[in-house]
């Protein structure tokens, strides 16, 4: 799994149980524990893939590109950098092909 989707559910997990340690839930808005963890962890992992899953550095994506002529938008070949997870799944779903962009 991708490695700060796990970091932000175990802080949201960490908060949540802080602040019901603490009894402040009452307090808090629906999104607040959300709007928190995502805030901690894009100070960590600040490079957004195409995917839109966050790294903490670019070596760690796989470049790929992709024919999309066949999708009703029709835009043609697409390059981007993607998570080893999302890059499996557009290799399998989309043919797409690894390349060296480095």
């Amino acid at each position: 799994m991708i490695d700060s989707v796990e970091k932000k559910q175990a802080l949201r997990d960490i908060i949540t149980h802080w602040c019901n340690y603490t009894k402040i839930m009452p307090y808090l808005r629906d999104g607040d524990i959300s709007f928190l963890a995502s805030s901690i962890i894009s100070e960590f992992y600040h490079i957004t893939l195409s995917c839109g899953h966050l790294v903490k550095e670019l070596n760690e994506s796989i470049v790929l590109e992709y024919d999309d002529t066949t999708d009703r938008v029709g835009v043609g070949v697409i390059q981007g950098s993607f998570c080893n997870d999302c890059a499996e799944e557009y290799i399998k779903e989309f043919g797409a092909k690894r390349i060296n962009a480095f």
